[in-house]
């Protein structure tokens, strides 16, 4: 698994049925509420649509809030949470 955590791709289905969607929409990512890295669960109830900006900014709060939880985002999402951050600052 190498660090990773596994997400339940049904979990995820499920959330987006319940949104009437059958994937994520365009600039946006599915969130978990509590991270699974601080404990949340991988359940439509933990999960919610932000926008990719919104997204890098709830992740760096989360950071804060729970601490790293001995996770540590891969290179890509470093870049992706960087370049999500450059865009919302326009």
């Amino acid at each position: 698994m190498h660090g990773r955590i596994l997400r339940s791709q049904g979990a995820r289905a499920e959330f987006l049925r319940s949104h009437s969607l059958t994937q994520c929409p365009p600039g946006y990512h599915v969130d978990h509420k509590i991270p699974l890295w601080a404990g949340g669960r991988d359940t439509k109830e933990n999960m919610q649509l932000l926008t990719i900006p919104q997204h890098a900014q709830k992740t760096r709060e989360d950071y804060v809030r729970y601490g790293s939880g001995g996770f540590s985002p891969t290179p890509i999402e470093r870049i992706s949470l960087t370049r999500a951050t450059l865009t919302a600052l326009g």
